[in-house]
């Protein structure tokens, strides 16, 4: 047993000395140690027996405890009593926090760091960062949050406080400046995401600079990693095709291009953990009733990883109409790798023969795009058979 180990035992049992005494004297009287033709040694024996156990477990207890990260909140005038916990490092997962008068502790035991966001006013998120042992505590309401921690969640803090206070224009500008100033912080995941990635309009090349400003560390994570590799395949332009795929709907069935055929086709990326892509897909209802009676199919291929939740989120809307599908692998996804996407929500509107005729098309924009197209088939078709029987 090493120096530690015993500094540790030795702080322990003075505090549960006591303990020890009663628990014994209590197993005496119920005889699980006889006192009849028990000499001292006997006893004394049986005594570090069970001295040895209850150390142990304390012991164990007490690694335990210092692997455990514990996230305390207290959050003010929200619409709801459950958060969403979106894990990105160092992998993706999802979770729920339940609060009780606007206050909740969440524990965890990372095996190394990891970096959550909690999604809460607005589809505004906090970002958090959990390592062993480690106590963070956020207090807020829908204005503004104040994250207490230490390191990374410190450094946080003071971010988010410097970008809240600024008087910058240029926003980005100032988010360029903090990753360049800090490029082994694990706060860039954060900055990214939430002012590059999450941008209606992404800018690949800027995003691709700032991550090459970023140290190894930051770079090796999953999430820049797997960024990085979107960001290398985000060359889905008009007039390219879509290859055929494949993969589940709601009810197991296997959906995909191939049954398709002679039809103008909407993908729809969304995820339930979304909220702007669940509004989107909200939306799209009233277009697919327009186009009802059209050669026209929508398919709505989500990011979850959790069945339950895709299942819950378009059992509770007016999902039915078209096609809803997910393979459950999130950003891994044959579709996903093949088109580059790089957030959501995102669509593209394809022809009769795959390729790419427009991105992100929503509403009465898409249904009279469709229309038109149709409209125009039609008169194709027209002025064909007119030839033919000429000839």
């Amino acid at each position: 047993m090493n120096n530690q180990s015993e500094g540790r035992i030795g702080r322990f049992f003075p505090r549960f000395h006591l303990f020890y005494t009663i628990l014994l004297t209590s197993m005496l009287k119920k005889g699980k140690i006889r006192k009849k033709n028990v000499n001292s040694q006997q006893t004394f024996g049986s005594m570090r027996y069970w001295s040895t156990w209850i150390l142990l477990v304390l012991v164990l207890f007490s690694s335990c405890k210092k692997k455990t990260f514990t996230l305390e909140g207290q959050l003010n005038a929200l619409s709801t009593d459950t958060l969403l916990v979106y894990y990105i490092e160092p992998s993706f997962s999802l979770d729920t926090i339940i609060l009780k008068k606007g206050k909740f502790k969440y524990k965890i035991q990372p095996d190394t760091l990891t970096v959550f966001q909690i999604l809460w006013h607005d589809q505004e998120m906090i970002p958090i960062f959990a390592d062993k042992g480690q106590k963070v505590k956020i207090k807020g309401d829908n204005q503004s949050i104040t994250i207490k921690g230490h390191d990374e969640n410190k450094l946080m803090n003071e971010i988010l406080t410097a970008l809240n206070q600024s008087k910058q224009t240029d926003t980005k500008a100032f988010v360029d400046s903090i990753i360049r100033e800090h490029p082994r912080s694990f706060t860039n995941l954060y900055l990214l995401d939430k002012y590059y990635v999450r941008d209606s309009v992404i800018d690949i090349n800027r995003l691709k600079a700032l991550i090459g400003r970023l140290s190894g560390n930051i770079q090796d994570t999953r999430y820049v990693s797997n960024l990085k590799k979107r960001l290398d395949q985000a060359t889905m332009k008009n007039n390219s095709y879509i290859n055929i795929f494949n993969m589940p709907d709601r009810n197991g069935k296997t959906v995909g291009l191939a049954q398709m055929r002679d039809k103008y086709i909407l993908l729809s990326f969304w995820a339930s953990w979304n909220p702007e892509s669940i509004a989107y897909q909200d939306t799209l209802a009233s277009a697919v009733k327009a186009l009802k009676k059209e050669k026209f199919v929508a398919m709505s291929i989500s990011l979850d990883m959790n069945k339950e939740a895709w299942l819950n989120a378009i059992s509770n809307r007016d999902t039915t109409q078209w096609l809803q599908a997910c393979d459950f692998k999130a950003w891994q996804g044959n579709i996903i790798t093949q088109t580059g996407l790089v957030d959501i929500p995102k669509n593209y509107l394809l022809d009769k023969n795959r390729r790419v005729l427009i991105e992100d098309i929503n509403g009465d924009s898409l249904v009279h795009k469709v229309k038109d197209l149709i409209k125009q088939d039609q008169e194709k078709e027209k002025e064909q058979k007119q030839r033919r029987l000429k000839k």
